[in-house]
Formats: C-alpha cells, structure tokens, sequence
C-alpha cells in the first residue's frame, strides 16, 4: 500500500512539472501511470484529497528533519522556528511546481489567509506551534500576555504562509531574498512575542498601583 501511495504522489508532482497544471481527470492520471482508475480511489476519493496529503508530507518532513538535528533541541524558540522555516523551503524544492499551480489557481480557498487545500499542513504545524509558544512562555523568550497568548501560535501560522506564498513569488537568483524575509520576519515575529516598551510600561502601571 505505502509503495503504491509513493508512486502516485511521486507522479502526480512529476505532472505538474511537464504540464504546470493537474492531470485532466483521475483515469487519465492512472492510464498514465500504467494503473486501473479504481485503485486511486482506494486511497482517495478526489485529486484535492491529494494534494492534502502532499502538503501534509511537506510539513511533516520537514519537522522530521529539523528534529533529528542534534543541536536542535539546544536552540532557544526563534532559532527553532527559523531552523523551521529554512529547512521547509529547502523541503519545497521537491514540490515547487505542484506549489506554484496550487498558490496561482487558489480556487477553493476561504474566507481568510488559509486555503483549503494546507488544513492538513496547518493542523501539523499548529500542533509544532503550539510546543514552541509553550516552550518560550516556559523560558521567558515569550511573554504571557492575557487574551493574547492563546492567539501566538495563530501568529507564527501567519509567517508561515506569508514565507510559502513569498518563495513562490520570489523571482532572484536561487531564491535568496526568501532567506532575507525569514530571517526578518522572525525576527519581527519574536520581537512582538516577546518582551516589548509596553509590557515595561504595563509593568510598572501595575507595580504602581498595588504600592497605593
């Protein structure tokens, strides 16, 4: 079963790499590939469940991969997150042109930033977020600020798609000025979860009130 999965995925990104669009039905895709049509709907029932569980093996790899570094778990939040990042394009390589026709033809998206078509990604990463808004508020590297802390892993979900939709847009040589967007805006993103002049302010409007 694993095997045949492999096979299909590797050759519905091959796809798009040759044609920049989907193949133009699933029969067509399984004569394609030398397959009967019933043995894809074994698996899945549409091509968009497909490309669900490709944008799954995306993050998936890529936390697999971030994960087994040795110095990793030494890191503090942000460089795990840029560690993340860098690793996920370095991932993206592998799917740039399924990505590109996914982002260009984003026709079953929502309302809002995610498209339909990432809510498996999402659901992954959210789960690694989730950990590391943990982590910082652990070590102090995040601030706890009531009603808002519940809403920090939401934020890093937002860099993330911002840095997707970013790499499939950059068009400098070997995609550099994506190593610049991360780096800046990490760095943005951590210097807003962690301490800033307000939460000083805050404090000290606190301290003081309680001296009274």
């Amino acid at each position: 079963m694993e095997k045949f999965i492999k096979k299909i995925k590797k050759n519905y990104k091959a796809h798009f790499i040759t044609s920049n669009q989907p193949p133009a039905s699933v029969k067509a895709f399984m004569e394609e590939i030398g397959e009967e049509e019933q043995e894809f709907f074994k698996y899945y029932k549409s091509f968009s469940e497909l490309d669900k569980d490709l944008w799954k093996d995306v993050v998936v790899s890529t936390l697999e991969r971030v994960k087994s570094e040795a110095v990793f778990q030494d890191y503090a939040v942000r460089e795990k997150m840029l560690s993340f990042l860098f690793t996920l394009i370095e991932v993206l390589k592998d799917y740039h042109a399924f990505v590109t026709y996914q982002f260009k033809n984003k026709k079953n998206e929502r309302f809002g930033l995610t498209p339909t078509f990432l809510d498996d990604f999402k659901h992954e990463f959210m789960l690694f977020a989730n950990e590391m808004v943990n982590e910082g508020l652990d070590t102090t590297e995040i601030v706890n600020r009531p009603f808002i802390s519940e809403k920090y892993a939401e934020s890093l979900w937002v860099e993330v798609l911002f840095i997707i939709s970013f790499w499939n847009r950059d068009k400098s040589e070997n995609k550099e000025q994506t190593d610049a967007a991360i780096e800046k805006s990490s760095n943005f993103a951590f210097d807003l979860l962690g301490q800033t002049p307000l939460d000083s302010a805050f404090d000290l409007v606190k301290f003081l009130i309680q001296k009274k």
